[in-house]
């Protein structure tokens, strides 16, 4: 036989032994469809054929995967006779291997939801880290581990079975073929395999969070299967938060315990203040608490400072946005508390200064520094909205813990507005901005407190084909300094022009509508977009920095100042808002109030966690163990010498090593309490 035709005779068993595996694959999910929708799949015809397509994606990447090594291992057979035989056996050997690994794996999965009700997931490594001989047991008397082993064992039997017929079969009816059309076929089938490692034919390769299907969460569940979960739980593990770690850091910045962290932070607070310094009460408000106004957060993907300040009639970053632009209280002194989406969720949402949480052992505690808490004490309807999948980076699992009462995704959005369109990251953020407006013209009376997250404003730059952009023309210079190309630079500016439409015209709708004088808008960027240009740290406010707009009706001004000079940060949002919009509120003091009347400008600062960062009237400083000194010059900053950095930037120094450190304290605190409570509704 010719090493053509042995290499794609090789390759054909591998094909039907793909086959075979996707039966097994398919044969799991109608399992755990019956298991988690048993009862309830009247109505949900379309979205289980949609999860079932969807699951052949995750199923087909899972599987290319594990036969990477069999496809290599086909090459050896071009060898010779004796090489192809016994590369025959290796695979044999492996493959069964291979499907009992993974039937184990979808039964332990079909099992776990019973306990989790999810997938696989992160928490199955705490099994090391528990009693293990307790866990033994539990399972061995809550579960049938003997069904589950003989089934293995006769498993191994049928699939062994199998595989042999397979490959006999093969052997016994192949046909000569010219050693061009083997080759021919083998590259065929070697592109097959490669796209189904992919799986997709978008930008990413098949994603955790491809499986948003519907807004059915338990259909949600359907398209991914054990082994796929598994391999995310992995990642996941070693990614997570190492809370040892973080407090070896902490120490190391010169805190070895929360109270001199605090004393640092708050000054003269925590020993003059009635109550505890880590908490303050907003005052006592007749307006607020006799019209409670709803309160809507924006939290805009890649809201970048830099790129704005490029706006003008060649460059109109900012579409409907410009009127408010140059009217509401507008702060540009302010950077974002993270560098990624997740990460600044997690900081604004729970005050944390280390993150991922939903992806780590910690995702089920429910945070009382929880930015939701004081909205959902004084009887607001707390809701969170992601133009994204809502399982993405498990914010499905994580946010409802978070006194948020409704937590919805790019299904719920396309649910109930109609003709929604997605690209790759959700939905687009015009449809986004109308459900948002929907729930305030359902809420009636009942206060409402929306944290919404946008997403279209993210490589690759899609945008609807309806939208009419307005004009971006670069100048000599802009091009000058672009690291890109000018067309990738050109698609990027407008997609932020696009964001900022679609706010402008979210507040002009507000403006027309009978609840716009008892709502606030508050709009900031997760991080800024540092794909046009390069930014050292001279550059570093350019760097770091995302816009806060604040879209008020006057009468909840209050006893506010307005100076919008002041330097602020993500950890500032949620105190200025509790003082805007709640009477008599108890909140967790982790930042400052943008708005207080006549306030002291050395307390008001601003810090970028992940980038070791923080900036104030006086210069910028790198606030990590590599401590660095910046004065600043205009809009840029100098080095200065750790000698002599001067009083003023010491001052800053310590000001954000105590804010990083007691933050962490608390969050150590926390997660020891442990407490755990879901408030989802829907």
């Amino acid at each position: 036989m010719k090493p053509a035709q042995r290499f794609v005779i090789n390759l054909r068993f591998l094909f039907r032994v793909y086959l075979v595996a996707l039966l097994v694959f398919f044969i799991y999910r109608l399992a755990y469809m019956v298991r988690i929708l048993s009862g309830e799949m009247s109505g949900l015809g379309s979205d289980l054929f949609r999860a079932f397509i969807t699951g052949l994606q995750f199923d087909t990447a899972t599987i290319c995967y594990g036969l990477v090594l069999p496809v290599l291992l086909s090459f050896i057979s071009l060898a010779g006779e004796k090489a192809a035989q016994i590369t025959l056996r290796i695979q044999r050997i492996y493959l069964v291997i291979l499907f009992v690994v993974f039937i184990l794996v979808l039964a332990v999965d079909y099992y776990y939801y019973t306990y989790f009700q999810s997938h696989i997931n992160v928490q199955i490594f705490g099994f090391m880290d528990d009693d293990t001989a307790a866990v033994i047991k539990s399972l061995w008397t809550d579960y049938p581990l003997l069904s589950v082993i003989i089934g293995l064992i006769v498993s191994a039997i049928i699939i062994n079975w199998i595989i042999k017929r397979i490959s006999r079969n093969l052997q016994r009816n192949s046909s000569t073929l010219s050693t061009g059309i083997c080759i021919l076929f083998s590259f065929l089938l070697l592109v097959l395999f490669a796209a189904g490692l992919r799986s997709s034919f978008g930008t990413f390769p098949v994603q955790m969070d491809d499986a948003s299907v519907s807004e059915n969460a338990k259909v949600n569940l359907l398209p991914i299967n054990g082994v796929f979960a598994f391999k995310d739980a992995i990642i996941y593990h070693k990614n997570e938060m190492n809370l040892q770690h973080v407090m070896q850091y902490v120490s190391g910045l010169g805190y070895s315990d929360k109270q001199s962290a605090m004393n640092d932070y708050f000054g003269a607070e925590t020993g003059s203040m009635m109550d505890d310094p880590l908490y303050r009460f907003t005052d006592t408000n007749a307006v607020v608490r006799n019209s409670p106004p709803h309160v809507v957060f924006f939290l805009l993907e890649s809201w970048s400072n830099n790129n704005m300040y490029l706006h003008s009639k060649e460059i109109n970053l900012l579409g409907a946005l410009e009127k408010y632009w140059n009217t509401d209280i507008l702060f540009r002194n302010f950077l974002s508390g993270h560098n990624g989406t997740i990460n600044s969720i997690e900081g604004l949402m729970i005050n944390t200064p280390v993150t991922p949480i939903a992806q780590s052992e910690y995702s089920d505690v429910t945070f009382e520094t929880s930015c939701a808490k004081p909205f959902y004490e004084k009887g607001y309807m707390t809701t969170f909205i992601s133009g994204g999948k809502i399982n993405w980076r498990n914010i499905n699992n994580f946010i409802p813990r978070q006194y948020f009462q409704y937590v919805e995704g790019n299904a719920d959005i396309a649910a109930a507005i109609p003709g929604t369109k997605e690209c790759e990251w959700g939905v687009y953020d015009e449809f986004l901005f109308d459900d948002v407006f929907k729930k305030l013209e359902d809420a009636k009376s009942n206060p409402q407190f929306i944290f919404a997250l946008s997403t279209t404003n993210h490589t690759p730059f899609h945008l609807p084909d309806n939208y009419k952009p307005y004009p971006i023309k670069l100048s000599s210079e802009i091009k000058s300094k672009l690291k890109v190309s000018e067309e990738l630079a050109e698609k990027n500016l407008t997609n932020l022009q696009y964001t900022n439409d679609c706010l402008g015209k979210f507040l002009e709708q507000l403006e027309a509508s009978p609840f716009a004088g008892n709502t606030i808008v508050v709009a900031t960027g997760d991080h800024n977009n540092l794909m046009l240009f390069d930014m050292d740290e001279a550059h570093a406010f350019y760097r770091y920095s995302v816009p806060l707009i604040i879209h008020i009706p006057q009468k909840y001004l209050y006893k506010s100042e307005i100076d919008t000079s002041l330097w602020g940060s993500h950890k500032d949002i949620f105190p200025t808002i509790y003082n805007l919009s709640l009477d008599s509120a108890r909140y967790f003091n982790n930042g400052n109030n943008l708005l207080a009347r006549s306030p002291d400008r050395k307390k008001y600062f601003a810090i970028n966690i992940m980038g070791d960062a923080a900036m104030n009237d006086d210069g910028f400083i790198k606030f990590s163990n590599n401590q660095q000194f910046f004065r600043r010059a205009g809009d840029l900053f100098q080095p200065v010498g750790n000698d002599n950095p001067g009083v003023a930037l010491q001052s800053l120094m310590k000001q954000s090593r105590a804010y990083y450190s007691f933050l962490a304290w608390q969050l150590k605190e926390e997660i020891e309490r442990h407490h755990s409570r879901n408030f989802l509704k829907k």
